[in-house]
C-alpha cells in the first residue's frame, strides 16, 4: 500500500474491508480494552475479514480517523502469536505493512480470504463483516461458508449439468456471439468452463448456449415470467402474461421488450397523473437478476408490471453480508462468474459494482424515487414506483 493510498484510505472511514485500531487493540494494555466485546476486537476483524474477501487494519488510526501511531516496532510479533494460536484453522498468509505518516508509525495489517473456511476464534465463534462492523455469522451464513468450502473455488454456476451432454450446446449460436473465441474445440469450452474436461456441459454453459429445449428439459426454472396486471395487486386478472425462455442473453432482450411493451400502457389521463420510470433502469434489474439470481433455487424471475409500479423479482438470497446500503454504494459480490463475465462480454451486464447504482442515477435524473431493494431468505425484490406528476 503506497502512502496515497493510506491517506485515501484513513479519509474514506471504516467500510466492509477496512477497520482502524489503535495500538493497544493488540495488546490489550488498557481497562478499555479488556472490556470490550469480542466482536470489536482485532481478533475478531481478523477471522471476519477472512471468512469473506479479505481486508486490511491499518493499526495506529483511532475511529475518528486520528493518526495516533505505534509506538513498539515489534509489535507485529503479537500479530503473528495471535494470528497462529487464537483462529482456527491457522489462518495463512496475513502480512503486516509498515508506513510513516505524519511522524507516525502506521501498521497495515493485510488480511487475505482464507483457503480453508470458514474460520472461527479461539472461543468457537464464527463472525463476518458487515459495513463497517464485525457480526456473529447466522445460520445460514454459516451453511453458506461451509458449502463454498465444499466446492473449493468453484462459483455455483461451475456445477455440472451431469445429464446434459455438449449436443446440448447450440454452438453455432455461440461462435456468432464470441467471434473472437474461433475454432469452439472441448479443449477451449472446457477453459472457460462451460465443459467439464470430460465433456458435460456447466450450469453456465447450458445457460449461456444451451438450446432452448435442453435449458427446459435439465434446468426448468431457469426462465422469466413477466406479467402486466390490471390494478395495483396481483391477482388472476391479469392483461398480459409472457413465459420466457432459451439462453440468459435471450431472456434478457425478450424480458426488456416485455417493459417496452408494456410500460408506456399506463394511463396518462388517470386522475393523479404519474411518470413511468426509464425502461433503462428497468434493463439493469433484469440483467442484474439474471446474472445473479440463485439457479438452484426452484423459483424463475419474475417481473411484475402494475398501475403503479414495476417489480423484478430474483430468487435467492443476497450473498453473505451484502446489504442493500453497500448495493447501493456499488460494492459487489459476484455468485455465477462465468455467468456475469459472459454477460459482460456481449455488453449486457455493466461494469461490476455499477448496475444499481446506475439504476439509482437514471431515477434521480426524473426526479422519481429511488428503486426500493427488499432482500429476503428467498428472493430480492427491486420495486421502481411512479408518483404524482409535480406542476
Amino acid at each position: 500500500m503506497t502512502r496515497e493510498e493510506l491517506i485515501e484510505r484513513i479519509k474514506n472511514g471504516e467500510d466492509s474491508r477496512t477497520e482502524f485500531k489503535r495500538e493497544e487493540a493488540v495488546k490489550k494494555t488498557t481497562p478499555e480494552e479488556k472490556k470490550k466485546e469480542e466482536k470489536d476486537t482485532v481478533l475478531a476483524t481478523m477471522v471476519a475479514f477472512a471468512n469473506l474477501a479479505g481486508g486490511e487494519i491499518l493499526l495506529g488510526v483511532d475511529n475518528n480517523k486520528q493518526i495516533k501511531g505505534v509506538t513498539d516496532p515489534e509489535l507485529s510479533t503479537h500479530i503473528d502469536t495471535m494470528v497462529r494460536q487464537n483462529i482456527e484453522p491457522p489462518l495463512t498468509g496475513v502480512d503486516v505493512e509498515k508506513l510513516s505518516l505524519d511522524g507516525h508509525l502506521i501498521m497495515v495489517i493485510h488480511i487475505p480470504r482464507g483457503p480453508q473456511r470458514p474460520y472461527r476464534t479461539n472461543k468457537g465463534i464464527y463472525y463476518i463483516r458487515g459495513a463497517a462492523s464485525n457480526r456473529i455469522a447466522t445460520r445460514e451464513e454459516l451453511f453458506e461458508l461451509y458449502q463454498a468450502a465444499a466446492i473449493g473455488t468453484l462459483h455455483p454456476d461451475e456445477m455440472l449439468v451431469e445429464s446434459a451432454t455438449i449436443e446440448d450446446l447450440d454452438l453455432d449460436y455461440l461462435a456468432a456471439v464470441r467471434p473472437a473465441w474461433g475454432a469452439l474445440t472441448k479443449n477451449l469450452l472446457s477453459n472457460v468452463r462451460f465443459l467439464s474436461p470430460k465433456g458435460c456441459p456447466t450450469l453456465a454453459g447450458l445457460l449461456c448456449c444451451g438450446k432452448k429445449e435442453a435449458i427446459q428439459q435439465f434446468l426448468r426454472h431457469a426462465n422469466i415470467t413477466a406479467i402486466r396486471h390490471r390494478g395495483v395487486a396481483v391477482t388472476e386478472d391479469f392483461e398480459d402474461r409472457w413465459e420466457i425462455a432459451g439462453n440468459l442473453a435471450q431472456q434478457i432482450k425478450e424480458a426488456q421488450q416485455f417493459v417496452r411493451t408494456h410500460i408506456k400502457t399506463v394511463d396518462p389521463s388517470c386522475a393523479v397523473p404519474l411518470y413511468s420510470p426509464p425502461v433503462e433502469a428497468i434493463d439493469e434489474a433484469i440483467v442484474n437478476a439474471v446474472a445473479h439470481r440463485d439457479y438452484h433455487s426452484p423459483a424463475q424471475i419474475r417481473i411484475f408490471i402494475f398501475d403503479d409500479r414495476v417489480e423484478v423479482i430474483s430468487p435467492g438470497r443476497t450473498l453473505n453480508s451484502i446489504t442493500v446500503e453497500l448495493m447501493e454504494r456499488g460494492c459487489h459480490a459476484v455468485r455465477n462468474g462465468i455467468i456475469f463475465t459472459h454477460l459482460s462480454h456481449l455488453h449486457l451486464a455493466t461494469n461490476a459494482g455499477r448496475g444499481i447504482p446506475t439504476m439509482l442515477t437514471m431515477m434521480q435524473a426524473k426526479a422519481l424515487p429511488k428503486p426500493e431493494i427488499d432482500p429476503t431468505n428467498l428472493d430480492v425484490r427491486v420495486i421502481f414506483r411512479w408518483k404524482e406528476e409535480k406542476p
